[in-house]
């Protein structure tokens, strides 16, 4: 194959490969009950980010080399260190009364990993996912067996939550997707196509 037709296979896949790849590790659609929860939360302890009807939905770290296996409730676990990943923080915290109940979805842009659910993992991540600006609480946190439901779609993006929480208590899961940024290879594969692409231009104006 001469070099200008390599130069100019390497920057269709290349360009190929950043169209299919996502470009925003915070593109999430929700639905029904569950609302995005904004800008960096100073506390996501008890009482901190309450309401009676929405599951708030928060971005902690995206696109963050993992530098300790990441052990899992659900999915393939351990995510080994050395992973590009992004976690999110699905938390529910009733106002007041008992049996506050609220539920929906959310797509996120990239492959749902696995999820945590359970308050020593919580705990035990937080270091390594959570917000350095954000304080979380040690206990009162987690899902409840029979109470709390969630499951994650086929399509491995959407994940569809069913939670029931009192005041006294509130009801965290954190997400944790594949990153959203190109592996090596493929910026490697565009870099080659765009140098091959400069040098057929300036061939062809010698």
């Amino acid at each position: 194959m001469s070099w200008s037709r390599f130069a100019l296979v390497s920057l269709g896949l290349g360009l190929a490969a950043m169209t299919l790849a996502p470009q925003n590790a915070a593109a999430i659609v929700v639905t029904d009950d569950v609302i995005l929860g904004g800008i960096e939360p100073s506390s996501l302890a008890l009482n901190a980010e309450q309401s009676d009807t929405e599951i708030k939905l928060f971005s902690e770290k995206l696109d963050h080399i993992l530098a300790a296996d990441l052990t899992l409730n659900v999915g393939s676990s351990p995510i080994l260190a050395g992973t590009r990943v992004s976690s999110y923080m699905f938390h529910f915290d009733a106002l007041s009364g008992n049996n506050r109940n609220a539920m929906g979805s959310a797509m996120f842009d990239n492959d749902v990993l696995g999820v945590i659910h359970t308050t020593d993992l919580l705990n035990a991540s937080d270091s390594e996912l959570g917000l350095a600006t954000t304080w979380y609480t040690a206990s009162l946190r987690g899902l409840e067996i029979g109470s709390d439901a969630f499951n994650i779609e086929g399509n491995m993006i959407t994940v569809n939550v069913d939670f029931n929480v009192n005041h006294r208590y509130m009801d965290e899961m954190r997400v944790v997707t594949r990153s959203a940024i190109p592996e090596p290879g493929t910026a490697l594969l565009l870099g080659l196509g765009l140098v091959g692409a400069g040098l057929i231009r300036r061939k062809r104006h010698a």
